[in-house]
């Protein structure tokens, strides 16, 4: 997902420890919405990191500071 003007258009919430962050929020037309995410799915990797142990703000820190990344979903209830 490439960051749009506004960034990438997907908002997280913190849960527990190993199900990665979950997507609360998506812009209508933003680039996450392009490429198919939605409320509910877990975020697990970033650009082939496993980020489900990290601490939130740590891993929202890295993703803020990529003009492009890609970041891999599973559907929330996986979980």
């Amino acid at each position: 997902i490439n960051q749009g003007q506004t960034g990438y258009g997907i908002y997280f919430k913190n849960v527990p420890s190993g199900e990665g962050m979950v997507v609360s929020k998506i812009d209508a037309n933003s680039e996450a919405s392009k490429a198919g995410v939605q409320i509910g799915d877990h975020l697990v990797m970033v650009n082939d990191a496993d980020i489900r142990f990290q601490p939130y703000q740590e891993t929202l820190a890295v993703v803020r500071n990529l003009a492009s990344c890609k970041m891999t979903f599973v559907p929330g209830t996986t979980f």
